[in-house]
Protein backbone atom coordinates (compact mmCIF):
# COMPACT_ATOMS: atom_id res chain seq x y z
CA UNK A 1 0.00 0.00 0.00
CA UNK A 2 2.89 2.21 0.84
CA UNK A 3 4.41 1.95 -2.51
CA UNK A 4 0.78 2.93 -4.12
CA UNK A 5 0.64 6.17 -1.59
CA UNK A 6 4.36 6.94 -2.80
CA UNK A 7 4.06 6.78 -6.81
CA UNK A 8 0.69 8.01 -6.46
CA UNK A 9 2.34 11.55 -4.54
CA UNK A 10 5.55 11.59 -7.02
CA UNK A 11 2.78 11.45 -10.01
CA UNK A 12 0.08 13.55 -9.22
CA UNK A 13 1.91 15.93 -6.53
CA UNK A 14 5.12 16.40 -7.49
CA UNK A 15 4.36 15.70 -11.62
CA UNK A 16 7.42 13.61 -11.54
CA UNK A 17 7.84 11.75 -14.97
CA UNK A 18 11.31 10.66 -14.07
CA UNK A 19 12.19 8.78 -11.15
CA UNK A 20 15.47 7.28 -9.27
CA UNK A 21 15.21 4.20 -7.21
CA UNK A 22 17.27 3.84 -4.16
CA UNK A 23 16.82 0.59 -2.14
CA UNK A 24 18.69 -1.84 0.64
CA UNK A 25 18.70 -5.15 -1.34
CA UNK A 26 18.83 -6.76 1.73
CA UNK A 27 15.42 -5.61 3.10
CA UNK A 28 12.53 -7.53 2.34
CA UNK A 29 10.36 -4.67 3.03
CA UNK A 30 12.65 -1.87 0.93
CA UNK A 31 12.20 -4.51 -1.93
CA UNK A 32 8.53 -5.08 -1.25
CA UNK A 33 8.08 -1.31 -1.22
CA UNK A 34 10.38 -0.41 -4.21
CA UNK A 35 8.77 -3.30 -6.69
CA UNK A 36 5.05 -1.96 -5.86
CA UNK A 37 6.24 1.46 -6.18
CA UNK A 38 7.75 0.91 -9.53
CA UNK A 39 4.61 -1.11 -10.71
CA UNK A 40 2.07 1.62 -9.50
CA UNK A 41 4.77 4.63 -11.09
CA UNK A 42 4.63 2.81 -14.50
CA UNK A 43 1.07 2.11 -14.27
CA UNK A 44 0.80 5.71 -14.55
CA UNK A 45 2.99 6.49 -17.37
CA UNK A 46 6.10 7.14 -15.12
CA UNK A 47 9.69 5.90 -15.97
CA UNK A 48 12.06 4.65 -13.47
CA UNK A 49 15.57 5.83 -14.90
CA UNK A 50 17.83 4.13 -12.44
CA UNK A 51 17.22 1.32 -9.65
CA UNK A 52 20.52 1.56 -6.93
CA UNK A 53 20.99 -0.87 -4.31
CA UNK A 54 23.05 -0.61 -1.05
CA UNK A 55 23.52 -3.04 2.16
CA UNK A 56 22.44 -1.88 6.10
CA UNK A 57 25.76 -1.19 7.20
CA UNK A 58 27.58 0.66 4.22
CA UNK A 59 29.30 3.44 5.01
CA UNK A 60 29.64 4.55 1.10
CA UNK A 61 27.63 5.57 -1.23
CA UNK A 62 29.71 7.37 -3.63
CA UNK A 63 28.96 4.64 -6.47
CA UNK A 64 24.86 4.92 -6.12
CA UNK A 65 24.59 8.45 -5.89
CA UNK A 66 26.85 8.83 -9.09
CA UNK A 67 25.32 6.44 -11.10
CA UNK A 68 21.85 7.95 -10.33
CA UNK A 69 23.14 11.83 -10.76
CA UNK A 70 23.78 10.72 -14.29
CA UNK A 71 20.25 10.58 -15.46
CA UNK A 72 17.36 13.65 -15.27
CA UNK A 73 14.90 12.69 -12.70
CA UNK A 74 12.66 14.51 -11.21
CA UNK A 75 12.61 13.02 -7.40
CA UNK A 76 14.56 9.86 -5.65
CA UNK A 77 12.19 7.43 -3.80
CA UNK A 78 13.45 5.53 -1.13
CA UNK A 79 12.49 4.11 2.32
CA UNK A 80 12.53 5.43 5.96
CA UNK A 81 15.45 3.00 6.87
CA UNK A 82 17.91 4.78 4.70
CA UNK A 83 20.60 5.04 6.74
CA UNK A 84 21.47 9.56 7.45
CA UNK A 85 25.00 8.81 5.89
CA UNK A 86 23.02 8.20 2.75
CA UNK A 87 20.65 11.74 3.24
CA UNK A 88 23.78 13.37 4.39
CA UNK A 89 25.58 12.07 0.70
CA UNK A 90 22.55 13.20 -1.08
CA UNK A 91 21.94 16.27 0.62
CA UNK A 92 25.49 17.61 -1.10
CA UNK A 93 25.07 17.13 -4.31
CA UNK A 94 21.52 17.74 -4.09
CA UNK A 95 23.24 21.56 -2.81
CA UNK A 96 25.71 20.97 -5.68
CA UNK A 97 24.50 19.40 -8.78
CA UNK A 98 20.75 18.67 -9.03
CA UNK A 99 17.52 19.70 -7.25
CA UNK A 100 15.08 17.15 -6.43
CA UNK A 101 12.51 16.05 -3.57
CA UNK A 102 12.99 12.67 -1.26
CA UNK A 103 9.98 10.90 -1.09
CA UNK A 104 10.43 8.43 1.63
CA UNK A 105 7.55 6.54 3.63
Amino acid sequence: FQGFVMAKFAHETLKAKKVAILKDNKSDYSLGLSQFFVEEFKKRGGEIVSEEAYSKGDTDFRGQLTAIKRFFFQTIASNNQMPPVIIRSMNKIKGKFISFPLIQN
